[in-house]
């Protein structure tokens, strides 16, 4: 009846936990559901952005306020890449969700077979404490006869005395048998416990595993940016002057494409004043052909003095466009002079020539010699933009004298088209400007490296003349950078390698849980290793390959091969660099 009473209880716990799993399960079903309702609303939140982004472009077709328009569009960029963003997190929780319901899943059924294990114990320790019962109840039995047969015969007692004792001592024996079988009952359900304990040791020990993974990585991280920062460390002192060396010749190469650039920026704005010099000339046909028909003589004497000031402005701007080709002009000797400047350089680092050095400085004194007209140019452009703001002023009441007549005369988008082409010019000097500015800045800075570079020569002793050999620092940075970007390969090729072994287990664990659970009496004393080996070759057996499983040496062999076919490709790589 104890026995009986405690595989009730035993019973009973397994429902509560069975339903404590279901219960569980729920949770991460309801939990998974709520991801995927708060992913589809994070997708219509998108969709939405997106459709008032096509909004904002369509009334930007229709209306002039870009100013307001660009930044309602990036308003809405940003809400969209933070509603995008939402989504890819939202998507990644629930795919941690299904995992999670999956590897629950998997607990369930690991959980299932154990207890159907269990069961099979129980039945079997229950159906042994039977069959001692029976045996109990028939010893009783042979007792009562064996009392009656005492009873009418006592002459034969003295004989039957010996079977008596023998009888005594078997229900002894039987009763021992009882309590053994008591006492290994109460060790199975000792052993169910500990078995649910080590299924909850098993879940932190996979908590274990995964921060021992996200640790794993860390390491390889720190390690590869300790071995990031002992190569830095190696080649600092070697290549530190020719870093310098090196940004100079990047800064003169970024100076060249500046020039280059201004070049371009000033071909464009010379384009663009011709463009408004001849759309103004247009603009004045039209106002002559507009009074001749309108006959207005007041109103020309008006504007009379409106074409002194604006051809005076066009003498100023003649002017100025004359000084600004100079400028221009002595740019491009100047851009001359530093690329003559850098060949002597060049032909310096290799040949070692004394009189290149000497031409090296005429190059530089006539640099500082242009910078200095340069400076002087920029001071009379400066004088020459505060007389041109003058007559802007002049220009403005005349314009609104025009825009007036305009007005009465029907013209407005005439008017309206040349206050544009003036937005347009003014824009375009002010980038000119900005890029004289910039400029000057590069020219600072690479002053700055070049004096920089002289004060290391000093510090390590060398001539100034001296140079390193650019081929040999070039090769050496190649070589180093070749022999890093080869480690890095290897070591990714080898972390993938892992990465592909942990998903073969996983997915073996997954495919195969549910059969061995059904079929675990075939596999009753295997190894995990000699699981995953039959695993492995029924997975062939079903592609059709008769391919027997590899064990440590055939898996060292084929392992020590990638790496040598590693090892062979990273140097064909860096022999082909």
């Amino acid at each position: 009846a104890s026995a009986d009473g405690e595989a009730a209880a035993l019973r009973r716990e397994l429902r509560e936990l069975r339903g404590a799993k279901d219960a569980r399960i729920d949770e991460l079903q309801q939990e998974l559901v709520e991801v995927l309702k708060e992913l589809e609303e994070k997708e219509e939140e998108v969709d939405r952005l997106r459709a008032d982004e096509n909004r904002a472009s369509f009334t930007r077709r229709g209306t002039g306020d870009t100013d307001s328009l660009d930044t309602d569009t990036a308003k809405l960029l940003e809400r969209l890449d933070r509603a995008e963003e939402d989504v890819e997190q939202q998507r990644a929780t629930a795919l941690r969700s299904k995992e999670t319901l999956k590897e629950r899943e998997l607990e369930v059924e690991q959980l299932k077979v154990e207890l159907a294990e269990e069961r099979i114990k129980n039945d079997s320790l229950q159906m042994e404490l039977e069959k001692a019962e029976q045996a109990q109840q028939r010893a009783v039995e042979e007792r009562k006869r064996a009392e009656k047969i005492a009873a009418k015969a006592h002459e034969e007692q003295r004989d039957h005395r010996h079977d008596r004792t023998s009888l005594l001592s078997e229900q002894q024996q039987l009763r021992e048998e009882k309590a053994a079988l008591q006492t290994q009952l109460e060790a199975e359900r000792t052993t169910q416990e500990e078995m649910l304990e080590l299924l909850d040791d098993l879940n932190n020990d996979k908590d274990q595993l995964v921060t021992a993974n996200a640790d794993l990585e860390r390491e390889l991280e720190e390690m590869r940016e300790e071995l990031q920062e002992a190569t830095r460390d190696r080649d600092e002192l070697r290549t530190k002057v020719h870093e310098e060396s090196e940004v100079a010749e990047e800064h003169d190469s970024r100076q060249r494409a500046v020039e280059d650039q201004l070049r371009s920026r000033i071909g464009a704005l010379e384009t663009e004043v011709r463009e408004a010099r001849a759309e103004t000339t247009s603009l004045e046909g039209k106002l002559a052909t507009l009074k001749e028909q309108s006959g207005v003589g007041q109103l020309e004497r008006d504007l009379e003095t409106t074409r002194v000031a604006a051809q005076r402005n066009e003498s100023e701007r003649d002017d100025m466009e004359r000084r600004l080709e100079q400028a221009l002009g002595d740019l491009e000797a100047m851009a001359e002079a530093l690329d003559a400047a850098n060949e002597a350089t060049e032909e310096r680092v290799y040949s070692m020539v004394a009189q290149e050095r000497v031409d090296y400085q005429k190059t530089v004194k006539k640099v500082e010699h242009l910078e200095k007209r340069l400076k002087e140019e920029i001071g009379r452009r400066e004088e020459t933009e505060k007389a041109k703001a003058r007559v802007d002023s002049e220009l403005l009441e005349a314009q609104t004298q025009v825009i007036d007549l305009a007005t009465e005369k029907g013209m407005m988008e005439v008017v309206k088209g040349q206050m544009v082409l003036k937005k347009r010019l003014l824009k375009a000097e002010e980038e000119h400007e900005k890029l004289i500015e910039k400029y000057s800045e590069l020219r600072d800075d690479r002053d700055i490296l070049v004096e920089t570079c002289r004060r290391l020569k000093q510090e390590a002793g060398r001539a100034e003349d001296f140079w390193y050999p650019e081929m040999e620092i070039r090769e050496a940075i190649a070589s180093a950078l070749a022999s890093m970007k080869a480690k890095i390969i290897e070591q990714e090729k080898q972390i993938e390698h892992l990465e592909a072994e942990q998903h073969r287990l996983l997915k073996a664990l997954r495919d195969n849980a549910a059969v061995i659970g059904e079929k675990g009496i075939k596999f009753t004393g295997l190894e995990p290793a000699q699981l995953l080996q039959v695993n492995e070759f029924a997975a062939n057996l079903r592609d059709g390959k008769v391919l027997l499983p590899l064990d440590d040496q055939s898996r060292l062999l084929q392992e020590k091969v990638v790496a040598l076919e590693q090892k062979l490709e990273t140097e064909r790589r860096v022999a082909g660099e």
